[in-house]
């Protein structure tokens, strides 16, 4: 009787023995939430004592078990960052390692379908088979899939930067339904055919790993896969949850164990429901079946509604960036050329519309001869009202005609900075600035060179007008004269680089005085405002002084006065002027503020309004004559 028992083979119900699928869907249900309390607490204890305050008296000797714990904390970090990067390179696709785990673990997933279709594809006799785990080979085969699955999981756990955002993300959703009841499955001798068919969805990953392998690089045709992998996916799916429901019963009629019918039997019902025309030979009978198939149609429906735009854009993508920049409400824009690349791109919006200077009514206008990346679409379509792109050569007047340039506020010209040929990509951008004067000789261009000798060419250009705005940015001579500037007076070119790189002030309790101090520094800018009138006649130590006690700015310097037809890029600002200068109407004065709002402070003062005023936040325009 012994040995008849070690080797049974058979449904549980067969033998005698309940279900247990609650506690194989109860694992699955639990351990997210279990993870996710973890890492609260984790993170919790990790804030506690990271707010520890240390207090060490400053004429006492350093104690030993303080400087210990620095050395100790700050391995820690240097750990942590190290286990990170590592399980980063693991699962990342630009690495080689990650791609080499990416199309592993789809081949695995691949595989455990493959064992899965094995066994629903006949008639079944029940969802839940008792057999010992040393019997069975393809639970053996499908555990040590698992395995890897949870290793991988693990990776992709530590790699991760937002932990609770991943730990709900379809991928893990994926794992949690299939991971741990293999796990359980081992436990308690048993093999339930379960949520195994999720497994499937990783179909969608086949265009990321194409594209991450350079097979395919169309972003029309990725999207287009994605999209039709998404519709069989969904329908493998949809077939496997009714094999599950009605091969198992509903579990609050006992009496009742459901219906025999094969997983692909289900598939054509499933596809029935997806194409709204039914099946008359097949049928569900269960409430879950039946509440099943009402969620599958919502889920079509969603679909529809999601692919039908997407397919749209993907088919008029063509006529999309091959048409004309269209102005709304007498918007402005700048046209950005040269170099156009996500990276470089999205490096210029973070600092052209950065809260601080409270940009509005403007748009970037890209105007290159290739096809935008897929990370850099997904960035026109999240920033679509800032930023446009439009294919077309710069040297050809018809492209600048559909970009608007004669219209534009200015050009900006992008260089490759990590270039092996800097004598040719100057060249490039300086037959790039002769195109456009030829096109529009008023129009301001902003040119970035690599060399500094390059830039004597650019002066003998027809309508090169510094007047105008036309400017260049020499990338090593404004390195190499910071760099000079720093060895007379230390510290210059990192105050530089913090005034002129627009960042957030990430002011903190925890952090120390001194860092809170260096970081609301680090967050100010320089900021050209006209002074109010009212500042007329004073000198330039008492602006000084008012700015600075009433209105929290720092005035640096200012400009001369202006002509009446001249612009403001011909103003020459004056640093520390001579005792007796006194402002006068209409001059600029440049200030290091947090914000342009900050700023427009000194536009807005006025000394019978706000001069009791002590917030400088509450120093708004006034409606009289005085300022």
């Amino acid at each position: 009787m012994v040995t008849k028992l070690a080797n049974y083979d058979a449904p549980c119900v067969v033998l005698g023995k309940d279900r247990l699928w609650w506690i194989f869907l109860l694992s699955s249900l639990c351990t997210p939430f279990i993870l996710a309390a973890l890492t609260m607490i984790i993170r919790l204890m990790i804030r506690i004592h990271h707010n520890r305050k240390f207090f060490v008296d400053r004429n006492a000797k350093i104690d030993k078990t303080t400087t210990f714990t620095y050395f100790y904390e700050e391995f820690e970090v240097e750990w942590v960052t190290a286990i990170r990067d590592a399980a980063d390179t693991l699962v990342s696709t630009r690495f080689r390692a990650g791609q080499i785990m990416a199309i592993t673990s789809f081949v695995l997933s691949m595989c455990s379908l493959i064992i899965y279709y094995n066994t629903v594809s006949f008639f079944i006799k029940d969802v839940e088979q008792c057999q010992l785990f040393t019997n069975n080979v393809h639970q053996q085969a499908d555990f040590a899939f698992n395995v890897f699955f949870l290793l991988y999981y693990l990776l992709r756990f530590a790699a991760a930067e937002e932990k609770i955002t991943f730990l709900f993300n379809i991928w893990s959703i994926v794992d949690y339904f299939t991971v741990p009841p293999a796990f359980v499955g081992l436990a308690l001798d048993r093999d339930w055919i379960g949520l195994k068919f999720l497994r499937v969805l990783y179909l969608r990953r086949i265009p990321n790993i194409l594209w991450a392998l350079g097979v395919m690089n169309s972003p029309a045709k990725i999207k287009l896969t994605q999209l039709g992998l998404t519709w069989i996916a969904i329908l493998l799916a949809a077939g496997g949850m009714f094999h599950l429901v009605e091969n198992s019963g509903d579990p609050f009629y006992p009496d009742y164990d459901g219906q025999r019918v094969t997983y692909w039997d289900f598939c054509y019902f499933a596809f029935g429901t997806m194409a709204t025309l039914g099946s008359a030979d097949i049928n569900v009978k269960t409430i879950l079946g039946k509440l099943t198939n009402v969620f599958l149609v919502f889920i079509v429906l969603m679909l529809i509604a999601f692919a039908v735009p997407e397919v749209l854009d993907l088919l008029g993508e063509r006529e999309k960036h091959n048409g004309y920049h269209r102005k709304v409400h007498n918007e402005k824009h700048v046209v950005i050329c040269g170099y156009i690349t996500f990276d470089s791109v999205a490096e210029v919006f973070a600092e052209f519309f950065h809260p601080d200077r409270d940009i509005r009514d403007i748009k970037l206008i890209c105007l290159d001869e290739g096809r935008p990346s897929m990370d850099f679409e997904a960035f026109l379509k999240k920033y679509k009202f800032q930023v446009g792109y439009l294919r077309g050569h710069i040297m050809n007047p018809t492209d600048l005609h559909r970009a608007k340039v004669h219209e534009a506020d200015a050009c900006l010209i992008l260089a490759n900075k990590t270039t092996n040929n800097a004598e040719t990509e100057d060249t490039n951008n300086i037959m790039r600035v002769v195109a456009l004067k030829n096109y529009h000789p008023k129009l301001r261009i902003i040119v970035q060179l690599l060399q500094y000798r390059s830039k004597s060419y650019l002066t003998s250009i027809p309508n090169w007008d510094p007047s105008v705005g036309d400017d260049v940015i020499c990338l090593p001579e404004i390195k190499l004269g910071l760099l000079a500037q720093n060895c007379v007076a230390p510290g210059f070119a990192t105050m530089m680089a913090n005034i002129f790189a627009a960042r957030a002030s990430n002011l903190s309790d925890a952090l120390p005085d001194w860092l809170n101090q260096y970081l609301s520094g680090a967050g100010m800018e320089m900021y050209p405002q006209t002074l109010s009138d009212t500042f007329s006649g004073l000198k330039f130590h008492e602006l000084v002084e008012i700015c600075y006690e009433k209105l929290n700015l720092l005035l640096l310097a200012v400009s001369n006065v202006p002509d009446e037809n001249s612009s403001f890029f011909s103003l020459q600002f004056i640093l520390n002027p001579p005792v007796g200068f006194r402002i006068q109407k209409g001059m600029t004065g440049c200030f290091i503020a947090e914000s342009v709002n900050d700023a427009q402070r000194v536009s807005y003062y006025c000394r019978f309004c706000h001069d009791d005023i002590k917030t400088p936040d509450l120093i708004k325009p006034c409606e009289c004559e005085g300022k």
